[in-house]
């Protein structure tokens, strides 16, 4: 199965994923030669990834990140290495782009996931997860990341466009304002819902588990107020001893 994306090019849409959310591949060309770098970077102005006024020659910032990751993005979905993607982009960019095209999305890496709901479960209550509630938290976090990833890619429509889609779940309306009531005109300023996806998580693992993170707490309170005790008990008993 083919795909149309950016300018008309073609990518497969069912070669496997090679580069993973929270993986860091982003990353990887922070450790190259500044030389190096800054060739890449005037490869990424040229395919029209990164603005040539945004970034400094040979150091490897924010706006270089933002920029390779959606390399590595099309790396997915055309199934090339991010060397052979930058090349594709460059020869199908248009000369004149009037049309916002949406970012692809880099689907977060099951292993961080997985680590981090092992994490939450043993810190909160003190236990490994079930392989159900494994499956069930995984797919909630990534459903976290995928709304923080929509929610990025509707402030960078706005900011290029100029326009506000008024059905989108991500916009912030005032008080009083409903769906389909929110336009660009007036003193306006249109706002996007930041997503935290570790935050959310906290506060829905939370709601899910709050009965047995309430006894476990309860439990550790009892173990520290034992400890106490026996602690008091053994001070007492040495200072009536005399210290024998």
């Amino acid at each position: 199965e083919q795909k149309e994306v950016l300018g008309g090019a073609k990518a497969f849409t069912s070669v496997a994923p090679q580069f993973f959310e929270g993986r860091g591949d982003e990353l990887a060309p922070s450790y190259l030669d500044g030389a190096v770098i800054a060739r890449l970077q005037r490869r990424l102005v040229a395919a029209g990834l990164l603005n040539e006024n945004d970034y400094y020659a040979g150091y490897w910032t924010d706006v270089d990140i933002a920029a390779y990751y959606k390399v590595l993005g099309y790396s997915n979905l055309y199934g090339t290495d991010p060397s052979t993607t930058i090349d594709r982009l460059i020869e199908t960019r248009p000369e004149d782009r009037d049309k916002f095209v949406d970012p692809p999305y880099l689907k977060p890496d099951y292993a961080t996931l997985a680590q981090d709901v092992k994490t939450t479960m043993r810190d909160r209550l003190r236990r490994e997860p079930t392989a159900a509630e494994m499956a069930e938290l995984t797919r909630v976090m990534g459903g976290l990341y995928r709304q923080s990833f929509d929610a990025f890619t509707e402030a960078q429509r706005i900011a290029f466009e100029g326009t506000i889609d008024v059905n989108s779940p991500n916009i912030v309306r005032p008080m009083g304002v409903v769906s389909g009531g929110l336009t660009a005109e007036g003193s306006l300023t249109p706002t996007v819902q930041d997503v935290d996806p570790a935050a959310r998580f906290r506060e829905l693992f939370e709601q899910r588990f709050k009965p047995e993170i309430d006894r476990s707490d309860a439990l550790a309170e009892i173990r520290r107020n034992t400890t106490n005790v026996y602690e008091s008990l053994r001070t007492m008993s040495s200072l009536v001893g005399g210290g024998r």
